[in-house]
């Protein structure tokens, strides 16, 4: 894994840039681009690429076909065909093993020589990917493609093929054909992706490496052990999940491509339903426009499609019953503050807003940390006990109070604020000019020598989206 990294950042990232630079056209590019995508996937599963393959392949004919016919009845036919068979191959690789897992607790069957199923890296993301283009054809959202190459290389663009953000074919057609790479495009692709890195390696990893010490037996650890436990817990999963986003970003700017922002600042929240706006966007806007609205929306049963988008959601984030425990929680507290919250409309001052989101938020990462129910309850039991905590536990607490600190500022607006502030007071002085520039270019280099570090000190973990 520390090689595989390492070889992405020093050797195929840099010799990718440079035949995009070369290139002496958009088709090029994008045949360069494809190939890396390939080969990058093919590093970790090549197996799968087959998948890959007849996935795309089999939504783009199906796309071509919705996009040539005018009866509707063919027109819908040919889309539920499509779907099916998309969503057929995520649930085979990713719901498949856990049906037959609850099926032999329910019932005494040996269930032992069952085929293992491997799930294929990226798989949840790029099957939502596939569906946004073939449903926006059907509604004439956008035009068809007639170039499966520049659809394959949608599909699998690898600064967002194995975890996201969720990119929507209407979103990038134009820059298939049209885009550029630019100097200013690239530097900023570079310090976006550096800063990505650095919540990943500099934050998550050691939030991360923290919080499974001390959830690893919350009945033994007090209740100030769990609590640190699931507070270092949120900030590994944001700091590794927005970390990555901003990667993907970066990486596709450096390529001329503009993808939307992932995360903005999630855990300032006043509100469960404000958390989820600024929280995974790309998913929680792709359930809103092809799962909410078609159901109905707000127009009719609107507490029912609620329940049915987080259940989805939760699944959606792994097949696991604790992930749809997590979800129909969420839909819960949504439909509570939609239908309760908002008619009584009383007025609380934000920090209590702040704080009943957080608590909230707080209570959902233990359902989707533990993947057993047991582990669950004796989370809960713990958080809300009076046993004392074991030195073990204080001594981690002590331990990550600076770290604790550091992720508190760095997951708020306001070391963005104070940078801003002061390159634009450095900036109105004649010395002060470029001063934005050096401060970049200091980070830059800083932030890729530290992580680099950590990385050959083998402290790297894989990104937890990379399981979804």
């Amino acid at each position: 894994m520390v090689f595989s990294n390492l070889f992405f950042i020093y050797a195929f990232l840099p010799v990718c840039l440079l035949l995009c630079f070369i290139a002496p056209n958009i088709r090029v590019k994008n045949y360069v681009l494809l190939a890396a995508s390939l080969l990058f996937y093919g590093l970790g599963e090549p197996v799968y690429i087959f998948l890959l393959l007849i996935a795309s392949l089999s939504a783009f004919l199906f796309a071509r076909g919705i996009g040539g016919c005018r009866a509707v009845s063919r027109r819908r036919l040919l889309l539920a065909a499509s779907v099916t068979v998309n969503v057929a191959f995520l649930f085979v690789f990713k719901y498949v093993p856990l049906l037959v897992e609850t099926f032999g607790v329910l019932f005494p069957v040996e269930t032992a020589g069952f085929p293992e199923i491997v799930l294929p890296i990226g798989i949840s993301f790029y099957t939502f990917q596939i569906l946004t283009y073939t449903v926006d054809i059907y509604f004439h959202k956008t035009p068809v493609q007639s170039s499966f190459a520049k659809f394959l290389l949608y599909v699998s663009l690898f600064p967002q093929l194995i975890a996201g953000p969720i990119v929507r074919y209407a979103d990038i057609e134009t820059q298939l054909s049209q885009r550029q790479m630019t100097a200013e495009k690239f530097s900023s692709g570079v310090v976006l992706f550096i800063c990505g890195l650095s919540k990943k390696i500099i934050l998550a990893d050691q939030a991360g490496a923290s919080a499974d010490l001390l959830l690893r037996n919350p009945a033994s650890m007090g209740a100030l052990g769990v609590w640190s436990g699931v507070i270092l817990y949120a900030f590994q999963i944001y700091f590794d999940f927005a970390g990555y986003s901003d990667m993907a970003i970066g990486l596709g700017r450096m390529f001329g491509f503009e993808f939307k922002k992932n995360f903005d600042y999630p855990y300032i929240s006043k509100s469960v339903t404000e958390f989820w706006r600024r929280w995974h966007i790309s998913l929680g806007t792709f359930f809103r426009d092809y799962v909410y609205i078609p159901l109905g929306g707000n127009r009719k049963a609107h507490a029912r499609n609620i329940a049915v988008v987080w259940l989805l959601t939760g699944l959606w984030h792994g097949a696991s019953w604790n992930f749809a425990l997590w979800g129909l929680y969420y839909g819960l507290l949504l439909i509570v503050e939609k239908y309760v919250f908002q008619k009584i409309k009383i007025k609380l001052p934000a920090v209590f807003k702040c704080v009943y989101t957080l608590f909230a938020v707080l209570m959902g990462w233990v359902l989707f940390y533990f993947t057993d129910m047991n582990g669950i309850a004796q989370a809960l039991r713990a958080l809300f006990s009076f046993r004392a905590t074991e030195p073990a536990s204080l001594s981690l607490m002590a331990e990550n109070f600076m770290l604790i600190i550091v992720c508190i500022i760095a997951a708020t607006p306001l070391m963005k604020s104070l940078y801003d502030k002061g390159i634009k007071r450095i900036s109105g002085h004649p010395l002060g000019m470029g001063a934005d520039t050096l401060c970049k270019l200091f980070y830059v280099a800083a932030g890729l020598f530290i992580c680099t570090a950590r990385l050959v000190g083998s402290s790297f973990s894989p990104f937890l989206y990379f399981r979804f």
